[in-house]
C-alpha cells in the first residue's frame, strides 16, 4: 500500500521538477515582466518538492514501521 503511494507521489515529484526546470529556463532570459512571477513560481516548486520528498520519507517510515521494522533503518533517496 505504501509502495502505492510513494509511487504516486514520485509521479507528482518528477512533474514538479519537469516544470521547476521549465520555470528556471524561461529565468536565463532577459530581465523581463515576468521575472518576479516566474521567481515565485520557482519558489513555490521548490517547496512542493520538499512537501514530497516529506511526504515519502514519512510514507516509508508508516510501512517499515508496520512492517516491523525499526524507524529509520530506511529512506527514500530520490535526487534530481
Amino acid at each position: 500500500m505504501a509502495e502505492d503511494h510513494v509511487g504516486n507521489l514520485r509521479k507528482a515529484r518528477d512533474e514538479l521538477v519537469r516544470q521547476r526546470r521549465l520555470n528556471i529556463s524561461a529565468l536565463k532570459g532577459e530581465y523581463g515582466h515576468n521575472t518576479e512571477r516566474q521567481l515565485t513560481a520557482l519558489i513555490r516548486y521548490e517547496q512542493a518538492i520538499k512537501a514530497i520528498d516529506s511526504a515519502m520519507a514519512e510514507e516509508q517510515r508508516s510501512a517499515a514501521i508496520t512492517a516491523g521494522a525499526q524507524p529509520g533503518t530506511s529512506s527514500i533517496r530520490y535526487e534530481d
